[in-house]
């Protein structure tokens, strides 16, 4: 029988229902702060709340705070074993320390539990590639990019991919390709820099490298390594 909504079991379902919604228009902002108070009020309410746990640990891997990602995801798994967002969130945190091997590891439960999560396939590109095994990762980003042709990210790491592989040919385009869905991924006008400036087109990379750091200046509040190498070539 299910609980009535006079009850403290319905208001309490009452009550995590109205903030889960709000928690993630918090969180789809960039409110961070705010998300995780409301999936904390929502966590006070019910512990093994899995929607809650799972986005407190993207909220908490978003801030940079790796180690309190993982205890909420682990939490998550816990409740439920085969819950592929979770699973694939705490690879995450595994890749961004530095753990491929079990990083990927556990990708490959994510993507058993679930086959289409397009993050997923794009994740175990990036283990594979940390791993030094880019073609692999190539077939994966190419999964990714199967589900979701518009996905920027997967089409630059690719072509970062293919770059290592030794094919300039199929890397330039694949850099285009991610700015067309995202045209101020630094990363992307970075590499393409790089590309026109092995090729001795110096006017081309200085171009580039410009709009990688307007890109990069917009996009984080922090100067990231690339941001300061551009910034050295520019000097």
């Amino acid at each position: 029988m299910s609980p009535s909504a006079a009850s403290p079991v319905g208001r309490q379902r009452a009550v995590e229902a109205a903030l889960l919604p709000e928690a993630v228009a918090a969180h789809g902002r960039g409110d961070l702060y705010e998300a995780l108070r409301l999936y904390g009020r929502i966590l006070d309410a019910d512990p093994l709340h899995v929607d809650a746990l799972n986005l407190a640990g993207l909220a908490l891997i978003n801030r940079g705070d790796f180690a309190g990602a993982a205890s909420f995801l682990v939490r998550a798994i816990a409740v439920d074993p085969n819950f592929a967002e979770a699973l694939n969130h705490f690879a995450l945190v595994l890749l961004r320390t530095g753990q491929p091997v079990p990083a990927l590891r556990i990708l490959l439960r994510a993507l058993a539990a679930k086959p289409t999560l397009v993050e997923a396939h794009a994740n175990c590109g990036s283990a594979l590639f940390e791993l030094g095994e880019w073609r692999q990762a190539v077939a994966f980003y190419d999964r990714a990019i199967a589900i979701r042709p518009d996905y920027a990210d997967a089409h630059a790491n690719r072509a970062n991919a293919l770059q290592l592989l030794g094919a300039l040919d199929e890397a330039r385009p694949g850099y285009r390709r991610s700015l067309v869905f995202r045209p101020d991924l630094p990363e992307a006008h970075s590499n393409l820099a790089s590309l026109d400036q092995a090729e001795g087109d110096l006017q081309a990379a200085i171009t580039r490298f410009r709009r990688a750091l307007r890109s990069e200046e917009h996009t984080s509040e922090l100067q990231s390594p690339m941001y300061l190498v551009c910034r050295l070539l520019l000097e």
